[in-house]
């Protein structure tokens, strides 16, 4: 996956973890977390 795919991705989970649904936030920062772990294992190698 592209940088700028990830970036969209992250974009999107941070947006939805505002959600007023504590659950489906904390479901969507994990997820951010992720995949900001994931661009950075690739952007190091």
């Amino acid at each position: 996956m592209s940088n700028e795919k990830y970036i969209e991705k992250i974009k999107k989970c941070l947006a939805l973890a505002k959600s007023g649904n504590a659950n489906e936030a904390a479901a969507a920062m994990r997820q951010a977390q992720a995949l900001m772990k994931n661009i950075m294992l690739i952007k190091t190698k």
